[in-house]
């Protein structure tokens, strides 16, 4: 259903993620191509299927992506045709331990 309010938030337990804290941001709206899915961290870049529709200017994907980065941790997105996109957030075991000895 395009541009649902429905999100939905997991904690993923994945052998992918063993090493690490994974967190899954899901929601049904607006797909993104997945001949697009690599570039949508890019600075300014907007899926040309949202462009001129939605407000924005291309730089909140980015900012997350150097934050993630900042933390030794990276982002993911999936998309697919029915809308719905998740993006995972993975924070590395080590940064959780960092904080905690603080």
């Amino acid at each position: 259903s395009k541009d649902s309010n429905m999100v939905k938030i997991e904690l993923l337990d994945k052998p992918k993620y063993d090493s690490s804290i994974a967190i899954k941001i899901t929601n049904w709206g607006t797909y993104i191509p997945e001949k697009e899915l690599h570039r949508i961290f890019e600075r300014y870049y907007r899926a040309t299927n949202v462009r001129g529709d939605r407000h924005g200017i291309g730089l909140g994907l980015h900012i997350v992506k150097k934050v993630m980065e900042l933390y030794a941790g990276w982002v993911e997105v999936e998309s697919d045709i029915s809308g719905e996109t998740s993006f995972i957030i993975v924070f590395p075991n080590k940064f959780f331990s960092f904080c905690n000895n603080r």
